[in-house]
C-alpha cells in the first residue's frame, strides 16, 4: 500500500474503480463522452471511396465519429490538403496479406499535408485492424499470442515532412532517392517506394508542420511487407518541430512502436506495449525532444520477439552521416524482458542501445527487467572508414572521455532495475562486449545507478493471451526516485524531480485514456483509491465529495 486509508473511504473508492473498469471494458462506447453512437452501429465507410488512385479530394476531408472507416490500400493526404479527425472516431486497417507478402494498407501524410487528429482523455482516436471489431467491442488480444504475432495486421501511419535530415547522394545509406536533391529520402515498409513521391520525405523547413496527433491509440499495426522490410505503428520522417505530437499510445505492434528518420518533432507523454521490436527507434540526424515515455514489453516466455527499449542511430545503414542524430529525452520508464533467443532481426534486448555513431542525451529514466540496460557500440569493423580499436569512430567515442567527439553522447542520472549488465560496450557485430573499469567509473559518475528493486516498483505480470485477464498486474510509479538531472525551461519540458515517467504519488498520466487502464493490466495508474475526484491527492476535499452522497434516495 502507498498509503494508510480508513476502510469506509477504501470500500467506497474500491466500487467506484469497480464501475469505472466495468464501463471502461466495453469500447463499444468509444466516445460517448463527445455524443459518439454506440461503435458497432456505426456504418462503415471505404476511404478509398473518398480519394482517386488512394490520394484524398477533398482540400480537407473531415472523418466524423458516426461512422467508422476503413483503410484497404495506402490512402495519402497530399500536398496542401488536410485530413480531419474528429474525437472518438475508429479507422480500421485492412489486412492485405501474410507477412511479406509486400502490400500494407497505411495512412500516409505526404509532404506538406497536415493530419488534424486532436482527441480526448474519454473520446480517444482509435487506429486498430479490421477484424478487432466485434459485435460487442473493440477489445482485441492485446497481449501477443504465444510463440505467435498479434501485431502486422495492417501497416500504421506514416508522415513525411519537408524539415532536415542527414541524407546525400555521395553517402546515402541505400534511403536517399537517386537523382532527387540531398535529404531526400524514401521510406521503408512501402515497396518501390523510390519510384513514388507521394512517400518521400526531407527538406529544409524546421519549422515544417504536420498538424496535430493527440489522445492516439494505434493498434496491431507494423505489417511486414519482406523480410527486415517493414512499416512501423507511428513512422516520422523529416517531420518538424511545428508538429504537435502528444499523448499517443502504441499497442501490439509487429516492428517499432515509433520510428523517426531525421526531423526535429518533439514527442511527450508516450505509451508503447506489447510489440515484437524496438519501442523508440532513431535513425538519419532526428534532434527531437521527448519527455514522459513509457514502454512495456510482453510477458511471454514462448515469443522470442522482443528488442530494445530505444535503438538509436546517427544514420540507418552505417555510412557516416552527419550531422548526427541528437535528441534529448527525459523521464521515461521502460520495463523489458530478457529474450530466451536471438532472431534475425531482435537481437539486441537492451533498455538503451546507441549504436552507428548516434549522439543523444537521456536522463531520468527507470529501465527495467532487460537482459541489458545500456549497449554502446565501440567497434564495427564493417564501418567505413576503417575502425580503430579505441572506438573514436563509433557511439562510444560520442559518450566516453578523451574523443574529439566526447560529451556529444549523454547517459546520465538513470536507474537500472533487475539488469543484469547494466553497461555493456560493445565489441563487434556478434555481441560481445568488454566493458573497462574506465567505463564503470563514467557511468557511476553520471549518477546512473543499478539496483535490484525499487520500493512500490513491480516490473511483472502474468495477462492471459485469449481473455486479456490480467493476474499479476505490474506497478511502474515507484516511490520518489530523486534527480539532480533538471529538464530545460523552454516552454517544452515539464518540470519533474524525479526518474520515470510518472510523478510518484500522483495520478498516472495514462490513467483516463490507455489500454492498461481498460484492460486492469496495472496497479499504481491512480496514485491512491481513496482519490475519489482524482486530483492525485488524498484529502478531505475527497471526504466531503463522498459524504455528500450518503443518505440518499435511489432507486
Amino acid at each position: 500500500m502507498k498509503k494508510t486509508v480508513s476502510k469506509l473511504l477504501s470500500l467506497a473508492a474500491v466500487l467506484t474503480l469497480a464501475t469505472t473498469s466495468s464501463e471502461a471494458q466495453n469500447q463499444n462506447n468509444l466516445g460517448a463522452d463527445c455524443g459518439c453512437p454506440p461503435v458497432n452501429t456505426r456504418p462503415t465507410v471505404d476511404l478509398s471511396t473518398l480519394a482517386t488512385l488512394g490520394e484524398l479530394n477533398a482540400v480537407n476531408t473531415v472523418l466524423t465519429c458516426n461512422n467508422n472507416y476503413l483503410i484497404k490500400e495506402k490512402i495519402y493526404v497530399p500536398n496542401n490538403k488536410t485530413i480531419t479527425i474528429n474525437p472518438g472516431t475508429v479507422i480500421l486497417g485492412r489486412d492485405l496479406n501474410n507477412p511479406g507478402g509486400g502490400q500494407a494498407s497505411a495512412l500516409v501524410i505526404e509532404r506538406g499535408g497536415q493530419i488534424i487528429a486532436a482527441g480526448s482523455p474519454t473520446c480517444q482516436i482509435v487506429f486498430t485492424a479490421e477484424e478487432d471489431i466485434t459485435s460487442d467491442n473493440i477489445l482485441g488480444n492485446y497481449n501477443n499470442n504465444a510463440g505467435g504475432v498479434n501485431g502486422g495486421k495492417w501497416g500504421g501511419i506514416l508522415v513525411c515532412g519537408k524539415a532536415p535530415n542527414n541524407l546525400t547522394s555521395a553517402n546515402a545509406s541505400g534511403l536517399q532517392v537517386a537523382g532527387q536533391p540531398d535529404g531526400t529520402g524514401a521510406p521503408e515498409g512501402i515497396s518501390n517506394a523510390e519510384l513514388d513521391a507521394r512517400t518521400w520525405y526531407g527538406g529544409s523547413d524546421a519549422n515544417d508542420n504536420s498538424g496535430i496527433m493527440r489522445y492516439i491509440s494505434i493498434r496491431h499495426a507494423g505489417d511486414i511487407i519482406a523480410a527486415g522490410n517493414e512499416l512501423n505503428s507511428l513512422t516520422l520522417c523529416s517531420v518538424g518541430q511545428g508538429t504537435t505530437i502528444d499523448h499517443i499510445e502504441v499497442t501490439s505492434f509487429a516492428d517499432d512502436g515509433i520510428e523517426l528518420f531525421g526531423g526535429n518533432v518533439n514527442l511527450k507523454y508516450i505509451a508503447t506495449y506489447w510489440g515484437d521490436d524496438d519501442a523508440l527507434d532513431w535513425d538519419l540526424g532526428w534532434t527531437g525532444k521527448v519527455q514522459f515515455f513509457f514502454n512495456l514489453n510482453r510477458h511471454n516466455g514462448g515469443n522470442t520477439l522482443t528488442d530494445n527499449g530505444i535503438e538509436a542511430d546517427g544514420d540507418d545503414n552505417t555510412t557516416n552521416l552527419t550531422p548526427r542524430s541528437h535528441p534529448k529525452l527525459y523521464n521515461g520508464t521502460f520495463i523489458g524482458r530478457p529474450q530466451s533467443a536471438a532472431t534475425a532481426d531482435n537481437s539486441g534486448d537492451a533498455g538503451f542501445n546507441f549504436k552507428e555513431r548516434t549522439e543523444g542525451e537521456v536522463y531520468n529514466c527507470i529501465v527495467a527487467n532487460y537482459e541489458r540496460g545500456v549497449v554502446i557500440d565501440k567497434i564495427k569493423n564493417s564501418r567505413p572508414p576503417a575502425n580503430t580499436s579505441d572506438g573514436s569512430n563509433e557511439a562510444y567515442g560520442n559518450w566516453q572521455a578523451g574523443f574529439a567527439t566526447s560529451g556529444t553522447l549523454q547517459i546520465k542520472c538513470n536507474t537500472f532495475v533487475n539488469c543484469s549488465i547494466p553497461l555493456a560496450i560493445e565489441n563487434n557485430s556478434v555481441y560481445t562486449y568488454g566493458t573497462l573499469a574506465l567505463d564503470n567509473t563514467k557511468f557511476t559518475t553520471d549518477n546512473n545507478t543499478s539496483v535490484a528493486s525499487l520500493p512500490n516498483f513491480d516490473y511483472t505480470y502474468v495477462m492471459d493471451y485469449a481473455t486479456n485477464a490480467v493476474t499479476d498486474k505490474y506497478d511502474a510509479v515507484p516511490d520518489l526516485v530523486a534527480t539532480t538531472c533538471a529538464a530545460p525551461v523552454d516552454g517544452f519540458y515539464t518540470a519533474a524531480n524525479y526518474r520515470g515517467a510518472f510523478e510518484p504519488g500522483k495520478k498516472s498520466w495514462l490513467s483516463d485514456w490507455a489500454i492498461l487502464n481498460i484492460v486492469a493490466a496495472t496497479s499504481g495508474i491512480v496514485a491512491c483509491p481513496t482519490d475519489v475526484n482524482t486530483d492525485g491527492v488524498t484529502n478531505n476535499a475527497d471526504f466531503l465529495q463522498l459524504l455528500g452522497e450518503f443518505n440518499q434516495s435511489c432507486d
